[in-house]
């Protein structure tokens, strides 16, 4: 049952076990959850990866504004007047 569960066994079993109609149904409707769990988990995850790509483009053009208006070095490290300009923005 675990590799249908994509591991969580634990999930597949409170599944299971929580059905109170007839067996046959139960083991079906169980099957499908935990399929419909593993799915939600590979979504889940490809999420994730493609939050993490919007979030790096951001990060270059943070870093790109800074190196312009003086605040960091070319290979971005923040000058002295980035660092008071942050204190003082506090």
């Amino acid at each position: 049952m675990p590799s249908m569960c994509g591991g969580d066994a634990a999930f597949c079993q409170i599944t299971l076990t929580s059905c109170f109609v007839d067996r046959a149904r139960c083991v079906s409707v169980g099957m499908f959850t935990c399929q419909v769990a593993g799915e939600v988990r590979q979504l889940k995850a490809e999420l994730k990866k493609k939050r993490s790509l919007l979030q790096m483009d951001e990060l270059k053009c943070r870093k790109r504004v800074l190196r312009r208006m003086g605040y960091a070095t070319a290979a971005d490290v923040i000058e002295l007047k980035g660092r008071v300009a942050c204190e003082i923005s506090r």
